[in-house]
């Protein structure tokens, strides 16, 4: 793979400063180099009892087209990492990594909604607890901006109970069918998810945290276009035919 582009996104919610220090997110598409950030997912997957000593944690969906990575970096280094898919309006539902394991997400209402995953949130177990949740916001927070960024419709992800219970409390998600497995591990995660458009958007928004500026969405649909290998003059490249619109400046 070639060395990801030195470009970072134009992000900066002081909270994470506050905790972290200077950090900034980058967004590397499945043909650039992210060793880091499988480094980083290796050690927190590894910490929470998710691998075997010698297990591998990366997929097909990792190298997909509908794909991308995001990283939070300290200077040169990788502290977190996360993996964004996103699925059109007319693209399949089996294009997202979730589909396979919850079959709840492939039902006739959802199969036409623009949906993007975010999967294998990990951060750097080395850090301290603020550390580390400030860095998991963080990511939380790209995730919610590439979601208003690409126009996207709904938000799903796939998480443990007490994780699935955060989502729920600060982001009004709600479990969609039944806990399963989501690989590496046997572990039982919780497919949750929400949807990015009207009130349940402007919900999320009260939460300072989230609240974001048109130059933040600029930059993060600039990397997506770069990344997904778009067109520039693309105006709706995910969203188009589902309703789904941005809200600049007032959160996603």
């Amino acid at each position: 793979m070639s060395a990801p582009v030195p470009t970072s996104l134009v992000f900066t919610p002081p909270a994470v400063a506050r905790e972290f220090g200077e950090t900034t997110l980058r967004v590397v598409s499945a043909r650039e180099d992210r060793a880091q950030l499988i480094a980083v997912r290796h050690a927190a997957f590894r910490q929470a009892g998710r691998l075997e000593p010698k297990a591998g944690v990366e997929d097909s969906c990792d190298d997909a087209d509908h794909t991308v990575h995001v990283g939070a970096f300290k200077g040169a280094t990788a502290h977190g990492a996360m993996r964004v898919t996103m699925k059109s309006w007319t693209d399949p539902i089996s294009v997202l990594p979730c589909a396979a394991h919850f079959p709840a997400i492939c039902s006739a209402g959802l199969r036409k909604l623009s949906i993007m995953e975010m999967s294998h949130l990990a951060t750097d177990p080395r850090l301290g607890e603020q550390a580390g949740a400030a860095i998991h916001a963080a990511l939380v927070r790209a995730a919610l901006l590439a979601a208003q960024a690409a126009r996207i419709a709904m938000l799903v992800t796939a998480a443990p109970a007490g994780r699935a219970a955060y989502y729920g409390q600060l982001l009004r998600f709600h479990p969609i069918g039944t806990p399963a497995p989501y690989p590496p591990g046997s572990e039982l995660f919780t497919l949750t998810g929400g949807s990015m458009v009207g009130a349940a958007g402007r919900s999320i928004a009260r939460h300072s945290f989230f609240v974001t500026a048109e130059h933040e969405i600029a930059s993060m649909r600039s990397e997506l276009l770069r990344c997904l290998s778009i067109a520039p003059n693309t105006r709706q490249p995910f969203g188009a035919g589902d309703g789904a619109r941005p809200n600049p400046g007032r959160g996603v």
